[in-house]
């Protein structure tokens, strides 16, 4: 019987499908450990607590205090306890110091650090002194993105403990289709699903949008909610009255993913993003995706350039320029949607994912040849 032990700040729906999975493989226990069940702000933002099956869930804010030390000392030696960053959460980190302590076979799931400006020197900064203590008694990382993957290279870890890493989704099982009527048929309608916060790179997107004028489109951007500033949506409003972007309320994910379904392009302009799921749930759904440089999930396009385009981020003329490419090829055919769909289904689905894991972890045990992701085969 192989253990994972996942310590995290919360339970996370861009992680569900694979640990679900994980837990009906046979011979497999999933124990998942969070800080709490899920964040307010995520609740906003039409997130929920997914379905987990068989994975056991514990929680620091249950009434009766957690005894987090016990889980890992009780936990059988053929155990992996991976934690969520290095550092990036006080109670997870603490835990994490414990095991490490203690000898256990530890792994790291990070996301790529935001390198941007002195903020950025100062995070690659920290890494590489936290290596200095910790890479020793670190028996493998589990790098979101291609950028983390060479960011922890580069502060000192060796490539014998990288390994390339990605969230997924939950398959959405309502068949998608581009039905319109004749009257709009020729007109692509594009996506934006986020947050107006400056980093999300949501006003590179509307000013390329404004600079588009010989393709027919129209662009939704679903990014209002309790906490959004008035202000900044009549500004992007009043700037965007002579053209086809209109501006809508979150919705719950599941009807967002349904809805994601009906448009020929998701766009995603981050200026960062550790991963960017939003692009998992267009591929599922078989919509395709333009993404920033700067997004962890613009490694899925780069080994696959039929699923979308990638963006140079905070390049407002690479955006509009790769958006006016994208759109110059006309709206997306029901076939190419069923193309896509099947293309997520095989390489970035759950149950690819938790195989994958276990690749990752005999690879380690047997000394074996690292496992290629299954999105960069």
């Amino acid at each position: 019987m192989t253990y994972f032990y996942f310590w995290q700040n919360m339970i996370s729906m861009h992680q569900s499908a694979y640990m679900r999975a994980l837990s009906e493989m046979p011979d497999v226990k999933v124990v998942l450990i969070v800080e709490e069940y899920i964040y307010s702000n995520r609740k906003e933002m039409g997130w929920n607590v997914p379905d987990l099956g068989a994975v056991e869930v514990k929680c620091f804010q249950e009434a009766t205090p957690l005894d987090w030390r016990q889980i890992i000392d009780d936990s059988p030696v053929n155990s992996y306890h991976i934690f969520s960053g290095l550092g990036a959460f006080k109670k997870i980190h603490t835990a994490f110091k414990h095991a490490v302590k203690n000898k256990h076979k530890v792994g790291i799931m990070a996301e790529p650090l935001d390198d941007r400006g002195w903020k950025g020197i100062a995070r690659l900064a920290i890494a590489r002194m936290s290596r200095i203590r910790f890479e020793k008694k670190i028996l493998f990382w589990l790098t979101i993105g291609e950028k983390a993957y060479y960011q922890y290279q580069s502060v000192g870890y060796p490539a014998s403990k990288l390994f390339h890493w990605a969230y997924c989704v939950e398959e959405l099982k309502k068949e998608q289709t581009n039905n319109r009527n004749s009257n709009d048929e020729k007109r692509i309608k594009i996506i934006y699903a986020g947050s107006l916060y400056s980093w999300k790179g949501y006003d590179l997107l509307v000013d390329a949008l404004i600079e588009v004028k010989s393709i027919m489109y129209e662009a939704d951007f679903y990014c209002i909610n309790k906490n959004t500033n008035n202000l900044v949506v009549e500004g992007l409003k009043k700037k965007t009255k002579n053209s086809p972007v209109n501006f809508y309320t979150m919705m719950d994910n599941q009807t967002l993913r349904e809805k994601i379904g009906e448009y020929d392009l998701l766009i995603l302009p981050s200026r960062y993003d550790g991963w960017g799921a939003v692009v998992n749930e267009a591929l599922d759904v078989g919509t395709p995706v333009l993404v920033s440089s700067n997004c962890g999930s613009s490694t899925l396009v780069k080994y696959n350039g039929g699923i979308g385009a990638i963006c140079e981020a905070g390049n407002k003329e690479d955006l509009k320029e790769k958006l006016t490419l994208l759109l110059g090829r006309g709206r997306w055919s029901n076939e190419n949607r069923v193309r896509l769909k099947q293309w997520a289904q095989k390489h970035i689905a759950g149950r690819v994912l938790s195989a994958y894991l276990l690749q990752i972890t005999d690879s380690l045990e047997r000394a074996e040849t690292k496992p290629v992701a299954p999105w960069m085969l």
